[in-house]
C-alpha cells in the first residue's frame, strides 16, 4: 500500500508538473508571491463543494472551480477566466497513514527528484497540521500546501507567478 501511495504521489506530481507547463507557455511574466493577509479580501464569489471529502470553499469571482476524477486520484482546479496562467490545483487522495507521518522527509524519499524550498510546517485554521513549501525551480515554481485529513492527502499547488491564491482558499474551507 506504501507503495501504491508513493505511486500516486508521483502520478499527482506529473499532472501538476503539465499543467505548469501549460500555463507558464500562456506567456504570463512572473510575479512575487503575494501573501495570503494581502489577498484576503479577494475571495467571495462562488463556493465548490466536494462531497467524497465534504469538502467546500469559496473561490474569487473570475475563476471557475472543476472537478477531474480518475481511479487514485480526484484533481479540483480553480483557474482563472480571463488569464489561463492563475490557478490553483487540489490533487485529493487517499492516505493509509497516520497524518502525522507526513513529512517533508517523506515527500524527498517518495519523491526524490523534487526540489523543495522555503519549507514551513503549520496548523491550518480548520486544525490540521500541514507542510507549505515552494517545489521545482526556475519559471515552473510553484507554492504548495500539503495536509492529511481523514484518510485522504490534498495536495495543494499553484504557480508562484499566480500570487497569493492558495492562502486565501484555505480560509474558507469547510470540511462539514
Amino acid at each position: 500500500m506504501r507503495h501504491r501511495t508513493s505511486t500516486i504521489i508521483a502520478v499527482s506530481l506529473a499532472v501538476i508538473l503539465a499543467v505548469l507547463v501549460i500555463w507558464r507557455m500562456s506567456g504570463s511574466d512572473p510575479r512575487t508571491f503575494v501573501s495570503g493577509d494581502d489577498a484576503g479580501a479577494r475571495v467571495s464569489a462562488s463556493t465548490f463543494s466536494y462531497e467524497k471529502t465534504n469538502l467546500s470553499f469559496s473561490y474569487e469571482k473570475g475563476y471557475s472551480a472543476r472537478l477531474m476524477e480518475d481511479q487514485d486520484v480526484d484533481i479540483i482546479v480553480i483557474q482563472s477566466k480571463s488569464d489561463a496562467s492563475k490557478g490553483i490545483q487540489i490533487s485529493v487522495l487517499p492516505f493509509d497513514g497516520e497524518p502525522s507521518e507526513l513529512s517533508f522527509q517523506k515527500i524527498q524519499a517518495d519523491i526524490p527528484d523534487m526540489v523543495i524550498g522555503k519549507p514551513q510546517a503549520g496548523v491550518l485554521p480548520f486544525g490540521s497540521d500541514a507542510l507549505s513549501f515552494e517545489a521545482g525551480d526556475g519559471s515552473l515554481k510553484t507554492r504548495e500546501v500539503w495536509f492529511v485529513r481523514a484518510g485522504y492527502l490534498y495536495q495543494m499547488s499553484a504557480p508562484v507567478s499566480s500570487g497569493g491564491l492558495i492562502e486565501p482558499l484555505i480560509g474558507t474551507m469547510t470540511f462539514e
